[in-house]
C-alpha cells in the first residue's frame, strides 16, 4: 500500500495535539520560539506510514526533513556483498535525514516503517527561512548534529574493540531507552525484533546472536520469546556493557 499524505488542516484534532507535544517535547527545539512552533503545525506535512512502507533510498535526493511523530523507522545499508547492516532506528522527536537534507547530497542509508507510523515532513525554504528566524532553533538542530558526530564515532569504537557480547548488550540497552517500555517483569523491547534484525544490528552471525541471547536468558538478565526481548536485569546488562 502507497503511503498517504495529508495536511495538518485534514487529520483529526488529536493528531494535531500529539504532532504539537512531540515538537515542544524534543530537545532541538527545547528554546524554540513560540511563532516558529505555529509555523511549523501550519506549514508542515502529515504523513502516514504502513509498516514495510519505504520512507528513502541510499543516493536518493532528500528534499524535505523528517520529524517522527509515532512509530519507528528502521535505517539500514546493504553491503556490495549483499549483506545487510542495520545502523539505527529513528523514533518518536527524532529528526530524521538531517545530512543529505542539508548538504544536499544524496540519503547514505535506506529507510523503512518497522512499524505503522506517523512522521511529519518539513520543505527546504520552510526550514531554511525559520533556521534564519529563529537563532535558538538553528543552535538546537546544530547541536543535535554535533551529538549525532559523537555517536557515530562511539559506535565505530565500539565495532573496532568491544566483543560480540559487549556489542549485543550495548544494543538492547539503547533500544530499551529508545522504544522500551517498563513493565512489572521488566523493560519490553518494541517492536518485536528477530534474531536476523539483531545480526544485521550489531553486526555478527546470526547463530552467534542466538548463543549470546541464550546465554544472557540462561544468567536470567533478560527474557526472549517469540522475537520479544525483555531486559529483566538492567544494572547487570550495564555491567556487561562497561566492562573492559
Amino acid at each position: 500500500m502507497e503511503p498517504t499524505s495529508s495536511t495538518l488542516g485534514e487529520i483529526r484534532a488529536t493528531r494535531e495535539r500529539q504532532i504539537r507535544t512531540v515538537i515542544e517535547q524534543a530537545p532541538w527545539f527545547e528554546a524554540g520560539r513560540p511563532e516558529t512552533l505555529v509555523a511549523l503545525l501550519d506549514h508542515a506535512t502529515a504523513r502516514q506510514l504502513r509498516r514495510g512502507d519505504t520512507l528513502s533510498r541510499s543516493g536518493e535526493r532528500i528534499q524535505q526533513l523528517t520529524l517522527v511523530i509515532d512509530g519507528v523507522l528502521e535505517v539500514s545499508f546493504t553491503a556490495r556483498s549483499g549483506r545487510r547492516h542495520i545502523t539505527g532506528y529513528a523514533v518518536q522527536g527524532e529528526l530524521f535525514n538531517l545530512v543529505p537534507f542539508m548538504d544536499g547530497q544524496g540519503a547514505g542509508r535506506d529507510t523503512v516503517a518497522l512499524t505503522d507510523a506517523l512522521i511529519l515532513q518539513l520543505s527546504r525554504p520552510l526550514v531554511t527561512t525559520l533556521m534564519g528566524q529563529d537563532p535558538a532553533l538553528s543552535a538546537g538542530i546544530t547541536l543535535l548534529l554535533c551529538q549525532r558526530s559523537r555517536h557515530t564515532y562511539d559506535a565505530l569504537t565500539d565495532t573496532a574493540l568491544l566483543s560480540l557480547r559487549q556489542r549485543l548488550v550495548r544494543m538492547l540497552l539503547h533500544l530499551g531507552s529508545q522504544v522500551g517500555r517498563p513493565r512489572a517483569d521488566g523493560i519490553h523491547l518494541l517492536p518485536k525484533m528477530s534474531q536476523t534484525q539483531l545480526a544485521e544490528y550489531v553486526g555478527g552471525s546470526r547463530t552467534k546472536i542466538n548463543q549470546e541471547l541464550k546465554q544472557l536468558e540462561q544468567e536470567e538478565i533478560i527474557k526472549v520469546a517469540y522475537s520479544k526481548i525483555v531486559i529483566r536485569d538492567e544494572a547487570r546488562l550495564m555491567a556487561i556493557a562497561i566492562d573492559r
